[in-house]
């Protein structure tokens, strides 16, 4: 075995592995108290004001790429779910609201979700 086949076959485990994507975040379906734990990428959006010339800030708001995947992520998503996470890297998770499903493929569930 070489050097470049070793370097290969360490990697492969760590670099192909799911299960290292991502933060967990906790799924609780529509009309359930079942919570899931699940590994998704989470891209906590910019605070924007809630409207034209009005100095509220608007709600917190996460894009998670879900995979579509029973073991490791979801394979549907409705309204009314869940997802508990902190909105802010290094806050308290709270439980957060479906806003609506971006994109849906055989390998990710985009969606949007807000405070």
């Amino acid at each position: 075995m070489t050097l470049r086949d070793m370097m290969a076959r360490h990697a492969r485990g760590p670099l192909t592995s799911l299960a290292h994507m991502g933060e967990l975040v906790t799924h609780i379906a529509a009309g359930t108290n079942v919570e899931r734990e699940i590994r998704c990428g989470v891209n906590r959006l910019e605070v924007e004001p809630s409207g034209p010339g009005v100095r509220e800030i608007g709600r917190l708001r996460a894009i998670l790429d879900i995979p579509n995947d029973a073991t490791i992520g979801l394979t549907s998503v409705s309204a009314g779910d869940r997802f508990v996470l902190a909105m802010r890297i290094g806050g308290t998770a709270k439980a957060c609201r479906l806003k609506r499903t971006i994109s849906k493929d055989e390998g990710m569930i985009v969606v949007e979700v807000e405070e």
